[in-house]
This record gives structure tokens, sequence and C-alpha cells, in this order.
């Protein structure tokens, strides 16, 4: 009678702790996704203030230069056929312009001397290190550009930070190595008709919907992922100094315009070009 007695409360201390067992699985599940949720919110705001930090020295860089450049230019620009891709601030890359010992060096990068000073961080670092140059890395899901179209492979489903020392590309939208740019690389701050809505710094592949957009994309329609868990939303930095996560997926592109000889590229989250005219509505 007692042995039966021990293995009914035994049964019974078992029910209770599977009980319990089951109630704790139930709630992790129901915590799990919003756990997740506020470390990618908290990501994204990481990443928007990142960009903000650098738009701040962006302009800083502006009022000292004397033309006002808004874009800093690397004083070997010209012998570089990338103006305006990463050499203006930020880490080694595995690029080969990024490197420690080449000319377009962390240390010759005209921001970094602002952010950080001449010889504040250290002398060897390799390629990716996220503990150095934190302003420049974007704390979400930095996987560089998606695979597709033309894109170098460094650039290619790595860390763009890993590949070019900085997750953030500047806007030196051009159409062909030869065109001056028509974004805010090498353009004085006064020659930007509307800063709130031109585009100064961006994620990587922010700048890769210029290809897949569903309007004059050359390989799309295709809304890339994102790196803040939201399919084709990114975070942009403008040229006034703010900066904000934003769509820009399908359904969000203007069509060009004759006006511009169908050289200008807008929508609903601002502008890449430094046209005079502000965006029209989207049709």
């Amino acid at each position: 009678m007692r042995t039966t007695k021990r293995l009914a409360k035994r049964g019974a201390s078992l029910i209770e702790l599977l009980v319990v067992v089951t109630i704790l699985a139930l709630l992790f599940g129901i915590m799990l996704p919003a756990m997740s949720r506020s470390r990618s919110e908290s990501q994204k705001l990481a990443c928007i203030n990142n960009q903000r930090q650098i738009m701040t020295v962006a302009l800083e860089y502006s009022m000292a230069d004397r033309h006002s450049i808004l874009g800093p230019v690397h004083p070997l620009a010209d012998q570089f056929t990338g103006e305006g891709i990463s050499e203006y601030g930020g880490g080694p890359g595995t690029s080969p312009f990024t490197g420690w010992r080449q000319q377009f060096g962390p240390r010759t990068r005209p921001l970094n001397k602002i952010m950080y000073g001449d010889a504040s961080f250290p002398i060897e670092t390799e390629p990716g290190n996220a503990g150095v140059f934190k302003e420049y890395r974007c704390p979400g899901k930095d996987l560089g550009f998606q695979r597709i179209g033309f894109f170098l492979p460094h650039e290619v489903e790595r860390p763009y930070f890993e590949s070019n020392g900085t997750s953030y590309r500047m806007n030196n939208l051009n159409f062909s190595f030869s065109d001056t740019s028509l974004g805010i690389y090498a353009r004085s701050h006064t020659a930007i008709p509307d800063t709130g809505s031109t585009i100064a710094f961006m994620e990587a592949r922010a700048f890769q919907t210029l290809f897949t957009n569903d309007v004059n994309g050359t390989i799309g329609p295709l809304e890339l992922t994102s790196y803040h868990d939201l399919l084709g939303h990114f975070v942009l930095s403008y040229a006034d100094g703010h900066a904000a996560f934003v769509d820009m997926g399908n359904g969000t592109y203007y069509p060009a315009r004759q006006q511009y000889n169908l050289m200008d590229r807008r929508g609903t989250w601002g502008q890449f070009d430094t046209f005079p005219e502000p965006p029209v509505p989207l049709q």
C-alpha cells in the first residue's frame, strides 16, 4: 500500500513537472519572437545612429573645406576609379584599394582624421575586425551585396565592412566611370538643392536597388533581403544630417524624366541625384 502511494505521489510530481516544463516552453515560444524583434529594433536604431554620426563628421568636413565639399575627396582620388565608394572613412578591407599599407589605407581617409584623430587607432587591424571603426559597421546582418548581376565577388554575400572597411556606401551616383558624380561625392554642400531628401550615405544594398527596382532597374524587379529583418527596407542618411529606416522596395521608385536625360534616380524615400527640382509624385 505504501509503495503504491509513493508511486502515486511520484507520478503526480512527474505530471506537475511536465506541466511546468510545458508552460515554460510555451512562454519561451511566445517570448522568443518578441526578444528577436527587440534585438532587431535595437540594431536598426544603432545603425541609424552610426549614419547620423558619420553625417555629423561629413558636415564638419564640409565646413572646413574651402569648396564646402560634403562628400569627402581623398587626396589621391584621381588615381582611383571607384571614387566615393569607401575612401572617405572606415577600416581596412579585403578589396584591393582598402588595405592598410596601400594608398587608400584608413589613416589616409578624410573622415577618419576628424572622427578618430590622426593616430588614435591601431597600426595593424585585420579586415572586418568588429572592435574598431564601430561607427562604420552596421550592427545588423551586413551581408554585402546580394548575389545578383555583375557585382564583384569580394562584395557579394559577405560583410561589406570586411570587404571595404565600412558597411555604408557614399552616394556617388554615376552611369559610367567617366561620369562626374551626380550624388554628393565631390559636391559642395551649397550645390545640393534639397539636402533633406538627397541621400548621402546608405547601407550597401540600398545602392543595389538602383539595379533591382521595378521601374528603371537593369536587373529587377527584385526586393532585396534587408540587413534589418524587413524586406526591401534600409537605413539611409541625408545631406541635411538626418537618418531614417525607409522602404526602397517595389512601388517606391519614380520613373526617370526626359528633362534630366533619364539620369535622375528618385522615389518616395528621396533622391540619389542632385538635380534642382524636387521629386514628382509617384504615378
